[in-house]
């Protein structure tokens, strides 16, 4: 799982809704690999969409991710977030 064959297509269809433009939702950006990079890095990406205690939900509001696209995160991230 890279940022280019996989995640970025997740967050633009799932995330850059809220988290781009001049006022991102909760601050946070998800429109570059280096902004879904630091996501990542700081377990804000996984523990959101896969709604672990201590992070809020996401996607807010809206349907959970299926398991298989929070695993792909999940792999992603373990992997060190290749691009």
């Amino acid at each position: 799982v890279t940022y280019t064959n996989f995640v970025s297509a997740l967050l633009a269809n799932q995330c850059t809704g809220c988290h781009s433009g001049a006022n991102p939702s909760g601050n946070l950006k998800l429109t570059t690999y280096d902004e879904a990079k630091a996501s990542a890095q700081s377990g804000k990406l996984y523990g959101s969409v896969a709604h672990l205690q201590g992070f809020v939900a996401m996607p807010q509001g809206g349907q959970a991710l299926s398991p298989c696209f929070v695993k792909k995160i999940k792999a992603w991230t373990d992997a060190g977030m290749p691009q």
